[in-house]
């Protein structure tokens, strides 16, 4: 829990007000106000009852009777009409509220460090948005609405008792400070649960996404049991921390319960003592006890809003953990723009490593020629993706540099860099939406037939057009209600529309069977036309006839040249491709 230490419970609080709420003020200050006069209505009530029994009921006054009974009347529209307005204002503040807050936790996690989303997982965030924003619902509400109210009752109250006896309301209320303690400490107890139950939620909701995304591997390696107990592991730490959490705060009422008996204990033996000694009338002490009883919701309510407050502020300050977090790739000040004239690619003396002293690549030249077509190949875990990143600046190269047109990617802003690179990759990636909309991402203000003109140089166009829908038709989530080769057909249409002068090929083709893969690399030799290609495979067919081919081997490259001089030398490449004439 060290990591929220920062997040200071006022700080997250005030927070919240100064960011989120205060654009909200006049609205707030209007619903505080219908509060006050919800508070005061109630009061007056209470009030009322010792001219009701002391003047009408007891001298049979029916003049009196029926002014006491239309101001009753009264203070209950005001009350009414009060609620109301309260309502609708506090319920547009709240919703507005959690949507900026939404937002807030979007933007930062859609602008982290690739690297930290795949080390983190996205779905452990979801509760983010879910739990967590319901946490904070109730907040707004707590702090904002029962607080509020319960306060002003409270006083309204109080200051009902003292006018008819300060000595009974000091005898009835000494109490109440010795009881609070143990519910502050209680209430310190819970944040920490609160905060590592989320924690637990987080983890649980990853893992069931992961499990469920990959039932197959569930199935085919028959370990079904396996992982029903890896989750249920987590759904019985999470039933332990809330069983623990509902008794601590279960453990507050009967101490709240025991003061109020007490002070009501004393409240009735002093104020009937007044009675009998003549010091007080029937109608003063009816209308003090009433005071007393209507004073009790209130009291329990703050006593006990101490402890359901802990459960908002501790979502509180996971959401400010997330909207707080830096991405370690960032432009630096006065950042460039940058313009590709060329599309020539410098890799020089590149060094990277996660991990002091344990390169995933080392001392990596390479230069490509504007317009040229290179190849990189090599096993699994021979640094062929992480070059990828460095080039697309997803991480940042632990030592040397990566230029384009002779100016280093680390000093042009990041949005400019990507602009200018395209790329297909291997599972291209599809969103649940139309395909209009996910061709749109390469170019959001083509037109209608500049879609389909992409579409036809990808090859896309007589399966999109014979689709029920056309552009209009959902691709479904990740796409898969298209088939591998339409999916990287649309992901190919949309490298067009996006015309950057750089393209990489992830793999592009490695997911498909041989037929499909025959028909994808026409349409991606039309795509390298005119631009600076890097074509990353383990398939040598795919990438014969580059320019020139390194080979990468434990972070090293170890060879460079054509396919047919590689091919020649016997070495690792000839190896790779021998089954390639």
């Amino acid at each position: 829990m060290n990591k929220y230490r920062k997040y200071k419970d006022s700080y997250s609080v005030k927070r919240l007000i100064n960011i989120y709420v205060k654009k909200h003020k006049t609205r707030l200050f209007i619903a505080i106000i219908c509060i006050l006069v919800i508070s005061a209505s109630t009061a007056f009530q209470v009030k009322i009852l010792q001219p009701l029994i002391d003047k009408a009921l007891g001298s049979n006054n029916i003049s009196y009777l029926v002014i006491i009974s239309l101001l009753l009347l009264f203070t209950g529209v005001l009350r009414a009409f009060g609620m109301y307005i309260n309502s609708i204002f506090m319920q547009k503040i709240n919703f507005f509220v959690l949507r900026d807050i939404q937002l807030d936790i979007y933007k930062s996690l859609i602008k982290s460090d690739i690297s930290y989303l795949e080390k983190n997982g996205t779905s452990r965030h979801m509760t983010r948005f879910t739990t967590d924003l319901a946490n904070i619902s109730g907040l707004i509400n707590d702090f904002f609405v029962t607080s509020v109210k319960e306060g002003f009752t409270t006083i309204f109250m109080l200051g009902i008792m003292f006018g008819i006896s300060p000595i009974m309301t000091i005898a009835a209320f000494v109490i109440i400070p010795v009881f609070l303690i143990p519910i502050i400490k209680l209430a310190k107890k819970l944040e920490l649960l609160y905060l590592e139950n989320f924690e637990q939620a987080g983890l649980m909701s990853s893992t069931i996404d992961d499990t469920l995304k990959g039932v197959r591997e569930v199935k085919s390696y028959n370990i079904h049991n396996f992982v029903i107990n890896w989750v249920g592991e987590y759904f019985n730490k999470i039933a332990n921390l809330s069983y623990k959490g509902s008794r601590y705060a279960s453990m507050s009422r009967p101490i709240m319960e025991l003061s109020i008996s007490l002070m009501m204990s004393l409240g009735t033996l002093w104020g009937g003592y007044m009675v009998v000694k003549g010091k007080l009338t029937v109608g003063a002490l009816i209308s003090f006890y009433t005071a007393l009883i209507a004073v009790q919701k209130p009291l329990k309510g703050l006593a006990n809003l101490n402890i359901t407050l802990k459960s908002g502020i501790a979502s509180l300050k996971r959401i400010y953990e997330i909207i707080d977090k830096e991405p370690k790739i960032k432009d630096i000040k006065n950042a460039k723009e940058l313009v590709v004239k060329k599309g020539e690619i410098q890799i020089q003396n590149v060094n990277f490593t996660y991990e002091k002293n344990n390169y995933i690549l080392e001392n990596i030249n390479i230069d490509i020629p504007a317009g040229s077509s290179v190849a990189i190949v090599g096993s699994s875990g021979s640094g062929k993706s992480s070059l990828i990143n460095l080039i697309n600046r997803f991480t940042d190269v632990t030592s040397g540099k990566i230029k384009i047109d002779g100016i280093d990617i680390k000093t042009v802003t990041q949005e400019s860099l990507h602009k200018n690179i395209a790329v297909v990759g291997q599972n291209p990636s599809l969103f649940n939406t139309t395909i209009r909309e996910n061709l749109l991402f390469g170019n959001l203000e083509a037109t209608d037939y500049q879609l389909i003109e992409a579409l036809k140089q990808a090859s896309a166009w007589d399966f999109v057009r014979n689709s029920k829908k056309g552009l209009d038709t959902m691709v479904g989530e990740r796409g898969l209600q298209l088939s591998g080769g339409q999916r990287q057909r649309i992901s190919i249409a949309r490298a067009f529309l996006k015309s950057s002068p750089i393209l990489i090929l992830d793999e592009a083709t490695s997911a498909l069977d041989t037929k499909s893969e025959k028909e994808i690399l026409k349409t991606l030799d039309k795509l390298k036309q005119g631009r600076t290609t890097i074509t990353i495979a383990h398939r040598i067919s795919t990438i014969m006839n580059a320019n020139k081919i390194f080979v990468l081997q434990d972070g090293h490259i170890v060879e460079s040249g054509t396919h047919k001089q590689l091919k020649s030398k016997n070495g690792i490449y000839s190896e790779l491709s021998r089954d390639i004439k």
